[in-house]
């Protein structure tokens, strides 16, 4: 009896890690875009960008941070993401909806 309830056990956990990987297999991810600026419009880099899930996959990658250009890029699961940018001031924050069409811009109070 221990034997088959092992079994059981078994294939149970067997099914739930397959479940698991067809639903993460099946979820798409979009390319998200943008240019952290100051105040002025002026674009900042070395600025560091956090993705912080609001109603989304969980996502491994921490923070990136932004080019010469302010610039930076990021492929997320689809699904409602607070971009954060933190540049040594008050930190800028922008909501996104992935996938979205257009490119973000995080203004940053120096």
């Amino acid at each position: 009896m221990k034997l088959f309830a092992r079994s059981i056990a078994t294939v149970s956990a067997g099914l739930v890690a397959l479940t698991f990987l067809s639903a993460c297999a099946q979820s798409s991810s979009s390319e998200v875009d943008g240019v952290v600026v100051d105040a002025a419009g002026s674009p900042l880099s070395r600025c560091a960008i956090e993705v912080v899930v609001v109603d989304a996959p969980p996502y491994p990658e921490i923070s990136q941070v932004t080019g010469e250009d302010g610039e930076f890029s990021w492929t997320l699961p689809d699904g409602l993401y607070d971009i954060v940018a933190h540049c040594g001031g008050e930190p800028g924050r922008e909501r996104v909806q992935v996938p979205s069409e257009s490119e973000l811009r995080i203004t940053v109070q120096q």
